[in-house]
């Protein structure tokens, strides 16, 4: 402890060099490592997140007016799920620029939808409006989908996907 600061130090010895093979496992799981997290839990990344996104998924007439077309003969949960798919599959076009604040913070759904053209976490968005306004609960999820993370493990900000959880 050093004013009022409380210091760990840890050392390892005789640390033999990492020798790539091929197939082997990354350098990350190869070696010993330390993980650290000044989050407390993941619902802080969670509520986190909700406090970002919350207003881009604003309800405006023409969103309104796009969800009475897309579900106008969508009568399950499950229909309007897909239909939402299908919708940003063929109509918005992916593309990612992630500069600043456009790695975690998604534009919003009308934007989405007027512009044609969103990344993972626009498209997420704008099929969670589209689905809350009929009614249907959803999710902003974000993931890690390089397989060279072990982040998982402690809280963090160690994503780089969004998906949407729909109900079954």
């Amino acid at each position: 402890t050093h004013q009022g600061r409380e210091f760990q130090v840890w050392t390892l010895d005789t640390v033999q060099a990492y020798k790539p093979e091929n197939r082997s496992v990354t350098q990350d799981v190869a070696w010993p490592w330390i993980q650290v997290s000044s989050f407390p839990n993941w619902m802080t990344i969670k509520s986190w997140y909700a406090g970002l996104t919350s207003s881009k998924s604003e309800i405006t007439p023409e969103l309104i007016s796009l969800a009475d077309s897309l579900f106008a003969n969508s009568k399950t949960t499950e229909a309007k799920i897909q239909k939402v798919h299908e919708f940003i599959t063929d109509k918005i076009r992916y593309s990612s620029v992630s500069f600043r604040q456009a790695g975690y913070i998604p534009q919003s759904a009308i934007k989405s939808y007027t512009t044609r053209v969103g990344d993972c976490k626009d498209m997420s968005v704008l099929a969670q409006t589209l689905l809350k306004i009929v009614g249907v609960e959803s999710n902003l999820v974000l993931v890690e989908t390089r397989d060279e993370s072990s982040a998982a493990w402690l809280p963090g900000l160690d994503f780089n996907h969004c998906i949407l959880k729909t109900p079954r």
